[in-house]
């Protein structure tokens, strides 16, 4: 089931007349004899090559050679007269024979495996193929890795579009035997959770799908989360080796000798995949001691010359290892990924910072490992801070910094806000922050709160990185960290600036750049400059706006880094097209838009499709705007970006109001208010209401119009677009309403909340 790739690819190997031996390799329970055989099927019909049989021999019972040439001669037909060595009776019976044999469960006879290149040479049209968890290591073989099958995408949920896994479909077929009840479009989710987590290993599949008759699938999903033991089958004519997967595992485990068997307990503890450096680094493994795991399918060589441990393996290798030794093993893993980390800090913003994501997104499942070990040992320290927590601090702040950089541009919002609020919480509670005297333990937690924040705006959690960067200063005004301070305090005001605090924001952001010339960083200036652009730009003050964004540019060109120039492109972009200069900002966006694809910067590339929609609009060409902002909100809404999301769904409701759709219009402007108002971005709430004005005075409520256009023009934070919007629409409205209602209406916006405007 689900081979069809690998049948014809073994086909086209028996077909060849230069390929003799064939061995399939794999760890057990991966399907080898199964494939072997349903490729054998595929040799039966009349007039093949091997018209005088295919055979097969389960291989499985013989420890030795001297047993497996009787179970081969039983199966070819080879009767043993008694007056040779049965070895010179089954070469003499098959010498002139062309013949397939399909030879099952070879890693016995890997010692004594020559012999079958005495049959290979005693025959001329005698073909082998055989199937061994180990390679037979002979000249004459050919090596056919067999994988797993096809698991589901973690991204994919429909059932009709899981069903195409071959895993799943394996996982369905057997769950009906038991159970033929067995519902799979309410248990889908549950059925594909179950084939990841078996990374797609048959022999796992069937015996998780034998449990379907006492107990959901989700229930089965958690057992096998839990370890590898639920993984068992009470079926009596199964082989024992596959009555469970530790079975099947016990049975490899015994092959390896105990240099092997160590080595494989120090390369449990990688995740996800790993190198040749950091398996000499870490387990001390040598090339030749991975070639051998690799020969005995233990390890898996991938096409990019990365490996990997089956996680299902992984975890029955982590019932091997001593305690000692898993804990020395785990810290040189951690301190070698805190090292790997930190050697990628200085590409950030520059030329090769693509390079340097594409190195930690590779190793991303080592790094977390590494540091979810780091808030262990951090949060187990517990109640008072221990005199010397400056090692556990260094190690810290080896990670902290470019892995939040590196969560940022992938777009890995949450699980960045998770990762460094439970570091957070492990050095709390280790005593970090109440520390009487300026320690490097609570620098270190000081630093931690602050990249938290950054990470927190692109959630929108802007009251929450209030309290963090408040929380932060001090220590890092104490211990004199000048670049650490002016970071701070650019977070901090373009929080300000989202709540729509433009003085406030101004002045903290004036601060930062002063920081950030006293410690000579221009580079990093940027994040500064850009925020103090939009402040201006917000406001209409587009000349002032203009020089920020151009001093920003000329940074990121001098540094290469073409994310920063895209960012850069698309808010000069913005200015212009706010000042009515609409070409121009069509040739930004579209330059931005360019950029962004080729980078493959997604939240980069939704800005850039809103904007371009923004300003297809202004240029009256709104069906090319909708399909702009539509693509824009499915990629803000894959990655979680909530106020692009509130800015795409903003900019549709002012497409469909130029063209009369006013319910749709509505929709769309009390969608992004919703949004904006639980992120708490004060200018996306103005413009989602100024919207909402122009829908109403459209339908003719006049006075509720007008009384939430003047709110929103009286409103500081307000942007010049929507101020502008809320002019013209009262300028439109006051000829119809009297002199005393004006007046009325203007009072009674002045009074009001948001919450009593009753949208």
């Amino acid at each position: 089931m689900g081979r069809d790739i690998e049948l014809a690819q073994i086909a086209a190997l028996i077909a060849d007349p230069t390929c003799r031996l064939l061995t399939l390799l794999g760890p057990g329970g991966i399907g080898k004899s199964r494939l072997a055989l349903q490729a054998a099927y595929g040799h039966t019909a009349p007039n093949r090559r091997f018209v005088d049989g295919i055979f097969f021999v389960s291989l499985a019972a013989a420890t030795q050679l001297d047993e497996a040439i009787p179970l081969i001669a039983a199966a070819v037909g080879c009767i043993f007269s008694g007056q040779r060595a049965p070895r010179s009776e089954l070469l003499h019976h098959v010498q002139s024979r062309a013949l397939l044999l399909v030879l099952d469960n070879c890693e016995h006879l890997v010692d004594e495996a020559t012999f079958f290149a005495e049959m290979l040479a005693a025959a001329p049209q005698l073909m082998l193929l055989a199937t061994s968890r180990e390679r037979l290591r002979l000249y004459e073989e050919s090596i056919f890795d067999v994988r797993a099958l096809s698991a589901p995408p973690a991204e994919v949920h429909k059932a009709d579009e899981l069903i195409a896994s071959s895993a799943v479909q394996l996982f369905v077929e057997r769950a009906r035997r038991v159970n033929l009840a067995f519902d799979f479009i309410a248990e889908a989710e549950a059925v594909a959770a179950i084939c990841r987590l078996v990374e797609g290993i048959p022999l796992g599949i069937e015996l998780a799908a034998g449990w379907v008759r006492n107990h959901s699938c989700a229930a089965i999903a958690e057992a096998i989360r839990q370890g590898i033991d639920f993984l068992a089958s009470q079926v009596q004519n199964a082989p024992p080796r596959h009555r469970s997967l530790r079975a099947a595992f016990d049975h490899s485990w015994r092959l390896l000798d105990q240099a092997d068997a160590a080595l494989f307990n120090r390369l449990v503890v990688f995740r996800g995949g790993f190198d040749a450096q950091a398996a000499q680094a870490v387990a001390d493994a040598s090339p030749t001691a991975l070639m051998r795991l690799t020969d005995k399918s233990l390890v898996q060589r991938q096409p990019d010359g990365r490996y990997s441990v089956h996680e299902l393996l992984r975890q029955y290798g982590e019932t091997k290892i001593k305690t000692s030794e898993r804990a020395s093993t785990q810290e040189d893993h951690a301190r070698y990924y805190a090292a790997l980390v930190a050697q990628q800090q200085p590409f950030r913003e520059s030329e090769t910072e693509m390079a340097a994501i594409a190195r930690l997104r590779a190793d991303f499942d080592n790094i977390r490992a590494g540091w979810q070990w780091l808030l262990g040992r951090i949060y187990s320290i517990g109640g008072p801070a221990p005199a010397d927590p400056s090692a556990l601090a260094d190690l810290a702040q080896s990670y902290a910094p470019m892995l939040a950089y590196f969560l940022l541009r992938e777009c890995r919002y949450e699980e960045g806000r998770q990762l460094l609020t439970a570091a957070e919480a492990a050095m709390v509670r280790a005593g970090w922050d109440g520390l009487a005297a300026p320690s490097q333990a609570q620098t270190t937690l000081a630093q931690l709160r602050s990249l938290l924040a950054d990470l927190l705006f692109y959630l929108s959690q802007f009251t929450e990185i209030e309290r963090l960067i408040e929380k932060a200063l001090p220590p890092l005004i104490a211990a004199g960290q000048t670049v650490e301070v002016a970071e701070a305090l650019a977070r901090l005001g373009r929080a300000y600036l989202r709540m729509g605090r433009y003085d406030e924001a101004e002045t903290v952001l004036q601060q930062s750049i002063e920081h950030y010339h006293a410690a000579g960083e221009e580079k990093r200036i940027a994040l500064a400059l850009n925020a103090l652009g939009i402040v201006h730009s917000n406001q209409g003050r587009f000349a002032e706006a203009r020089g920020y964004y151009e001093q920003c540019l000329a940074i990121f060109r001098r540094a290469g880094y073409q994310r920063g120039i895209a960012n850069m492109l698309s808010n000069l972009g913005s200015n212009y097209g706010r000042a009515g200069d609409f070409a121009r900002s069509l040739l930004l966006y579209q330059e931005t838009y360019q950029i962004a694809l080729r980078i493959g910067d997604r939240l980069t590339t939704a800005i850039a499709l809103s904007n371009l929609g923004s300003v297809s609009r202004s240029l009256g060409r709104h069906d090319q705007a909708l399909r702009y902002y539509e693509e824009s909100l499915d990629l803000c809404r894959a990655i979680g970006e909530r106020r692009w999301t509130a800015a795409s769904l903003n900019g549709l409701a002012l497409n469909w109001i130029e063209q009369g759709r006013l319910a749709a219009a509505y929709d769309h402007a009390r969608e992004a208010l919703t949004i904006a108002a639980a992120i708490d971005s004060a200018p996306d709430v103005m413009d989602s209401l100024s919207l909402l004005g122009q829908v109403l005075a459209a339908q003719g409520e006049i006075e509720r119009a007008y009384t939430i256009l003047h709110f929103v023009d009286t409103q500081p934070v307000t942007q010049f677009s929507a101020r502008q919007r809320c002019h013209q629409s009262r300028a439109a409205l006051e000829p119809r309403l009297a002199p005393a209602a004006v007046v009325r209406l203007r009072r009674r916006a002045q009074r009001m909340t948001l919450a009593e405007l009753e949208i």
